[in-house]
């Protein structure tokens, strides 16, 4: 299995969460948005599907 992040999914898709990746985007704030993720359910292991994506292929991304 590879790893893909979830800027690279298309709708529809179906994975696992393998885990939750620091980002630099996001500075300072990374363990904040680390911490919110794990707070919604997003955590290893666990199924996720893609259900809309932004326009052009980008965020904001709609998961269940």
């Amino acid at each position: 299995m590879s790893t893909i992040p979830l800027s690279r999914l298309k709708k529809g898709a179906v994975v696992h969460i393998d885990s939750i990746a620091p980002n630099p985007v996001f500075g300072d704030l990374d363990t904040l948005v680390t911490r919110r993720l794990a707070d919604l359910g997003f955590s290893s292991g666990m199924p996720l599907q893609v259900i809309a994506v932004g326009g052009f292929g980008r965020g904001p991304f709609a998961v269940r």
